[in-house]
């Protein structure tokens, strides 16, 4: 399997590649192309990448572009974890809301309108990318907030196959078992 990660020049992509390397039994992935808009950041991540490769003993190919056709043609996967603005724009959504007595958050409220409003036009234009170089990726969505791109993109009818993964409920669901002391087994 080929997998290319959009967004690959972030600080969650190494790890990433390490649940990649845990499941790669069941995923079998031979190639993994990072694509990033800082060739400099893009090479530093890449690096750590095929390092942890290293480390597993597998033989996986990690590759790098800033071109994104680079990242979408020939994969089976194309994830998305794009975050336009980086951390700063994160921050701002996150500490703005609570100065109006609401609650700072990426994905909902008023931190999740200003970074839809920054992201949708940036994964619309992954979507058109994705459908222009290779429609037949599955296109996994791991930007936020990822309710409404997801909407964005099915509204604009794109010819792909796209669904959005929010780690939400997997927290929720944690937390609620930690409250109530159930669920690990010592």
């Amino acid at each position: 399997m080929k997998i290319g990660i959009l967004g690959g020049s972030g600080v969650y992509t190494p790890a990433l590649i390490t649940e990649i390397i845990k499941s790669n039994g069941e995923l079998d992935v031979d190639q993994i192309v990072l694509n990033g808009r800082s060739s400099d950041k893009l090479n530093i991540v890449k690096n750590v990448c095929r390092e942890l490769v290293r480390r597993s003993g597998l033989d996986i190919k990690i590759d790098a572009s800033t071109n994104i056709a680079d990242a979408v043609k020939d994969m089976d996967v194309v994830i998305s974890q794009v975050r336009i603005g980086g951390m700063q724009a994160r921050a701002f959504d996150e500490k703005f809301p609570p100065e109006f007595d609401m609650v700072g958050e990426e994905t909902i409220g008023p931190g999740g309108l200003s970074n839809a409003i920054r992201t949708i036009p940036a994964v619309l234009e992954i979507a058109s990318e994705v459908e222009r170089c290779n429609k037949n990726a599955f296109l996994i969505m791991l930007t936020n907030p990822c309710s409404m791109i997801l909407r964005a993109i099915n509204q604009a009818k794109y010819n792909i196959k796209a669904v959005g993964i929010c780690d939400l409920p997997r927290v929720l669901i944690s937390k609620i078992a930690d409250l109530l002391k159930i669920g690990k087994k010592n």
